[in-house]
């Protein structure tokens, strides 16, 4: 199953696709503005932005919590938070 998250008081919206990416896109135009690639080994199951949308949380059948630092993604930093068995 897809996930949805929208960004709190942007128009940014992520979602996380069944084969591992996330996508970032402008909800004004629809435009896709990014694509993060295999951000996990199986679905991602959860996408969630914090309070000023500099951080993007995402969760994967591979059990992995991922958290992406939205303002250095021209560096693509991501950091494992966590490593589980099963989906998270």
């Amino acid at each position: 199953m897809p996930s949805l998250s929208i960004a709190p008081g942007q128009t940014l919206v992520a979602t996380g696709s069944q084969d591992g990416s996330i996508y970032l896109w402008e909800s004004t135009t629809g435009d896709r503005i990014m694509v993060l690639k295999d951000a996990h080994k199986g679905d991602v199951t959860g996408v969630s932005f914090n309070s000023d949308a500099s951080v993007l949380a995402s969760c994967g059948e591979d059990g992995n919590l991922v958290l992406w630092d939205l303002r250095r993604m021209s560096d693509r930093v991501r950091h494992r938070y966590l490593e589980s068995h099963g989906a998270c």
